[in-house]
């Protein structure tokens, strides 16, 4: 590693760097001057799928006198991606603990590549700043390589003031960081307050703008690998233990994991399996997986004696620390715990017999200070909507299950959104993540881990928006690049649906006119204004109401749209709208009902549950933590089905589902017809569907009683729900006396109810609105009578006959 250089750049060096960066075929936007190190453009995100125009780059650089320049990192690059070792690494002395790591494992040629015939910078801040290109996967997001808990004179005085409260927490320092997909870094030779110091970034040796190496995955992953056990100073994590439904009860005697593990050392674990020890290095020991030529791929031993792996090539969850006992499970049961415990029980381990666990890892806990109990909404929660209205409904305690509740308590202290809202937002965005590989079996139907809760709720009271920006936010901070390539927003025409998740339109790439469509099938769609997305179904001609009911169903999507025919298979559409009640009490029309659009989704009645001023976001680490944990299940589900598996029932969770399924309809037999019947008459579905969604987030392929009652009582919330929307209609005064005054007559004018009803006191759109709601209720109409003396004919609200 050179050292930086200091030549002084201008403004006509910035435009020749974005120049050659643009030639490449990098994505490079000009820097912002005030020291922040983002885009200085309006809407950069835009820029995350979309190469500049060389008019644009012109237009951005050409005598503007710019002094500072970056690029997009991630796919948009070329499978840019960049990697920064911190000033306070090389400080640290960095240099002199990574190249004999770099050596020992092989990779030291993959560095010397980088970062002698590479591209290599130094930041103004003394930080090592090394760009590259992977060849043969995707570039992942954001990533932390290695840290170290901070020191006392690196403390800030927020950090300080914490310490004084929480003296056990650890605040970490970055050493080793990777900027990924989505990203944007700025680069050499931008200079003068593009960076707050006033310092430049600098070449480092012969680095030349849009010259840039490349290195496959497997090289990434070894030189990770060696960075990470070179420089982390992190606490070592403790293992996952096997899940087991029961409590442990010492007096029943060793189980025959733990006792074979204690007399197993990890070479007659890994060997056997064409692992191969590379490296020690103090206690730590530094194992190559089979087919690997180069690097460590994990590492054991440490306080806790682990299994830690870095390889994504392997049986093994990645970057989690796991038992011997777990190893075994894995290495020769398929990861069948149960198995694996009758197997060394067979060879005389232990003195009794353990449950199995399920056939996949359980997440680890989240390590943070315990976040207090979900907030009740300030406002009565039992208060009625109206005189004879249901009261406001209550979240039950087991839809608070595994992660699912821990993500709801992570961010209630720091949000005013109503808890249960941001719950089902995030069941139906984690379960949009979890794909349409998993599903449950109904009848013929694939019940794949798909819902679509209607966020409803008084506008400005009512917090909707706020409970989808929580989710949002976790997801831009977790995973970017779902948010970029996963999403969308509103919703118009059925054509529009499935151009989104299409198909390719053949098999030939050289044909003219080939689409080679869309790989991922997964969209969330974030539908903010319900109300005109239900209007526009209705409109002659619109197929969104189809399509929509197809995408709920089978996910087999089509279009026979003349000269462009559409198809999209396997897709997996989450949509997650927002309206308030008397919109949908009014756009919801009785066709909606009938054809069975309406019951795909659920409403989910959500309020704001306190008032924050100023507000506030969880705690880093306890976010990262659930992250984690988040990403530990879904590298385990992976490991364990390669994301395609149909779940089952255990015996419990069959039994507790046969009796609530026969309660239920027995329950539904009962009732009279009626609108909210017909909302609610697809609850075994959605019930089915939110169970595999509990089940996928405790990293089970298996549905336990537990997650059947968590689903259940989720689905008791979207009940009581719409039963206070809708039940809420009899109640509604203003609506009352409408139905009172037309009823006593042969018909009402709109200036009759205007005037005589309600004495001028609503205003054009209340009026129109509370019209809207008695046309849609069912038995009213309207009537041209003619007018006064010939005159033109008059609008008349009536009772419709029979009704």
């Amino acid at each position: 590693m050179s050292e930086p250089s200091t030549d002084l750049a201008t403004a006509a060096d910035i435009t020749e760097a974005a120049r050659r960066w643009h030639t490449a075929g990098f994505c490079v936007l000009p820097a912002k001057a005030d020291g922040t190190k983002r885009p200085d453009v309006p809407s950069w995100t835009r820029y995350q799928h979309e190469q500049p125009s060389t008019q644009q780059m012109r237009a951005w650089f050409d005598g503007t006198g710019r002094t500072g320049l970056g690029v997009v990192t991630g796919s948009i690059s070329g499978g840019l991606e960049m990697f920064e070792l911190e000033g306070r690494a090389i400080a640290d002395g960095a240099r002199d603990r990574l190249v004999p790591a770099l050596k020992a494992a092989g990779v030291i040629e993959v560095w010397r590549h980088l970062t002698r015939s590479g591209y290599a910078e130094w930041s103004p801040s003394g930080g090592l700043h090394i760009l590259y290109r992977i060849t043969d996967h995707p570039v992942p997001g954001n990533k932390k390589v290695a840290e170290r808990p901070a020191r006392p004179d690196e403390l800030t005085d927020q950090e300080r003031n914490v310490l004084r409260r929480k003296p056990n927490k650890v605040f970490t320092r970055v050493l080793a960081e990777t900027r990924g997909e989505g990203g944007f870094v700025v680069v050499a030779p931008s200079h003068g307050t593009t960076h707050e110091t006033g310092k430049p970034w600098s070449f480092s040796g012969d680095s030349t703008p849009g010259l840039v190496p490349t290195i496959t995955w497997e090289q990434r992953v070894a030189l990770f690998a060696a960075i990470h056990a070179a420089l982390d100073e992190m606490p070592e994590p403790e293992p996952i233990q096997s899940r087991d439904p029961r409590p442990r009860d010492d007096s029943d005697g060793e189980r025959p994991g733990d006792a074979w593990a204690r007399q197993t050392p990890w070479d007659d674990i890994l060997t056997p399996h064409g692992w191969q020890l590379v490296h020690r290095q103090g206690d730590m020991d530094f194992w190559r997986r089979p087919g690997k030529r180069i690097g460590w791929s994990a590492r054991t031993g440490g306080t806790h004696d682990g299994l830690y792996v870095w390889s994504t090539s392997t049986e093994f969850p990645t970057e989690v620390s796991i038992t011997k006992f777990r190893a075994f499970a894995i290495l020769n049961h398929g990861g069948d715990d149960r198995s694996a415990a009758s197997d060394l029980r067979r060879a005389g381990y232990g003195d009794r017999t353990r449950p199995a666990p399920t056939s996949v890892p359980a997440p680890a806990a989240v390590v943070a200070e315990p976040e207090p109990d979900v907030a009740e909404p300030a406002a009565g929660p039992t208060e009625p909507a109206g005189p004879g209205g249901p009261p406001w409904p209550t979240l039950g305690q087991d839809a608070m299950l595994g992660l699912a509740g821990d993500f709801v308590r992570l961010y209630d202290p720091h949000t005013e959104a109503d808890p249960a809202a941001v719950l089902h937002a995030f069941l139906a965005t984690v379960g949009c993540r979890f794909g349409y590989g998993y599903w449950i079996a109904g009848g013929n139907t694939r019940h794949a881990p798909k819902v679509w809760p209607v966020i409803t709720g008084e506008t400005a009271t009512g917090a909707k928006g706020t409970a989808i920006a929580v989710v949002k936010s976790f997801w831009r901070e977790f995973d970017s690049h779902f948010m970029l390539m996963n999403t969308a927003t509103g919703l118009s025409t059925g054509e529009g649906l499935i151009r989104a998740v299409r198909d390719a339109n053949g098999d030939d790439p050289s044909a003219p006119g080939f689409d080679e469509g869309v790989h991922d099938k997964r969209l969330w769609v974030d539908a903010p204004e319900f109300a005109s997305v239900l209007e526009k179904s209705r409109r002659e001609g619109n197929s969104l109401s189809g399509t929509l009911r197809e995408a709920y169903d089978a996910g087999v999507l089509q279009s026979m749209t003349s000269g462009s025919p559409l198809k999209a298979t396997n897709t997996h559409i989450v949509i997650t709208p927002q309206v308030t009640p008397a919109e949908l009490v009014a756009k919801l029309t009785a066709t909606d009902v009938a054809n069975g659009l309406a019951n795909r989704f659920m409403i989910v009645a959500s309020r704001m549950s306190k008032v924050l001023p100023e507000g506030s976001a969880p705690d880093p680490d306890a976010l990262h933590a659930f992250g984690d944990r988040l990403n530990q299940v879904a590298t385990g589900l992976f490991k364990a089905c390669r994301d395609q598996a149909e779940l089952t029932r255990t015996p419990a969770a069959r039994d507790l589902w046969t009796a609530e399924y026969h309660r239920r309809f027995e329950e539904r037999r009962k009732q009279s017809e009626s609108p909210v019947k017909s909302l609610l008459a697809r609850w075994h579905a959605n019930s089915a569907r939110l169970s595999v969604i509990y089940a996928l987030l405790d990293g089970c392929l298996k549905v336990d009683e537990v997650h059947v009652r968590a689903a259940l009582a989720a689905w008791d919330y979207v009940e009581d729900s719409t039963r206070y929307v809708f039940g809420s209609e009899a109640g509604d005064r203003d609506l009352g006396r409408l139905m009172e005054y037309v009823n006593e007559s042969a018909g009402r004018s709109r200036t009759d109810i205007s005037v005589d009803l309600f004495a001028r006191h609503k205003t054009k759109a209340e009026l129109d609105l509370l019209l809207e709601k008695l046309l849609a209720r069912g038995g009213y109409g309207v009537k041209k009578v003619p007018g006064p003396n010939g005159g033109r004919p008059a609008t008349r609200y009536v009772r419709l006959a029979g009704s």
